[in-house]
């Protein structure tokens, strides 16, 4: 029995340029080389052209084993590699984009909907450790969507100036990718709801008990676990916030005069004498040449 780890991660296809996936299989003790190879799932191109055309991972691992022997899987570890923001100099932080998710009361989520088309909808939400959590009726198109695919991002939008001398607006917001499920567990789905309730109204805790208890069972609670967050914001913030720390730091560092060295008038008095001597010289000099 051979036991197979595999890890899957992201590039881009070089004939069609589309995200693709890459499988590597390790295997040890055995004998079995390292396997590198590329397959898109658009065009069909594929890098090693040894491996079989398969559908999954696991047809193309069960067609193309090298020494024919009898395996298990023992891990799948799967990295997303998400694309990197072209205007990096505008990437916020990931404590400022938690900070605006925490600020915030609403966004928009994006599912795969009906026929695969785009299903966007404005949700409100609560943030907690890395998830975000949304309540929902017990069926609709949102729901629909959810339990056919897990995946999905959410936008939030913290700012949004219009300038319009400048043609543009001072915005800053925030991205999330992740996968997203529906909380089946009654004791997460309470928690999930008492955050969400205390969210939009704090310290209210005899009323939002009341309210769990006649309307929770009429909802669903929504968690979105949250694999890769990125915020933004327009250049003219950008610049105003440069300026901003460029201006604290040079109030905070107080301007330094050179010191005077105690021995300068002296110095200063003895570079005259030596000047002095050295005109006399030169006077005296020149006297005896002209009498000679």
């Amino acid at each position: 029995m051979v036991d197979l780890d595999f890890s899957i991660c992201c590039s881009v296809c070089t004939k069609c340029r589309v995200p693709c996936q890459s499988h590597t299989d390790h295997t040890f003790g055995y004998g079995i080389s390292r396997m590198d190879w590329y397959w898109c799932r658009w065009c069909s191109t594929r890098w090693n052209s040894h491996i079989p055309r398969a559908c999954n991972l696991l047809e193309i691992i069960l067609l193309d084993n090298p020494c024919r022997v009898n395996y298990r899987i023992k891990s799948i570890i799967v990295m997303v590699q998400f694309r990197a923001m072209r205007r990096l100099r505008q990437q916020l932080s990931e404590e400022e984009s938690i900070s605006i998710l925490r600020k915030c009361t609403a966004g928009t989520l994006a599912l795969l909907g009906d026929n695969d088309y785009p299903y966007a909808v404005p949700i409100s939400y609560v943030y907690a450790d890395g998830r975000l959590y949304f309540h929902s009726a017990l069926s609709g198109h949102k729901v629909d969507a959810i339990r056919k695919y897990d995946k999905a991002s959410f936008c939030v939008t913290a700012q949004d100036e219009v300038h319009p001398e400048k043609y543009t607006t001072f915005f800053r917001s925030v991205i999330a990718f992740g996968r997203i499920h529906i909380i089946e567990d009654e004791t997460e789905k309470q928690e999930a709801a008492r955050m969400l309730g205390n969210r939009y109204n704090p310290n209210q805790e005899e009323a939002l008990q009341k309210e769990l208890e006649n309307g929770l069972s009429r909802m669903l609670m929504i968690c979105f676990d949250i694999e890769h967050l990125t915020g933004k914001e327009a250049i003219e913030l950008m610049k105003q916030r440069e300026q901003s720390q460029a201006s604290l730091r040079s109030a905070e560092i107080p301007e330094q005069s050179s010191p005077i060295p105690a021995d300068a008038p002296t110095r200063s008095l003895s570079r005259s004498l030596s000047r002095q001597k050295k005109t006399e010289g030169q006077l005296v000099k020149h006297k005896n040449n002209t009498e000679k």
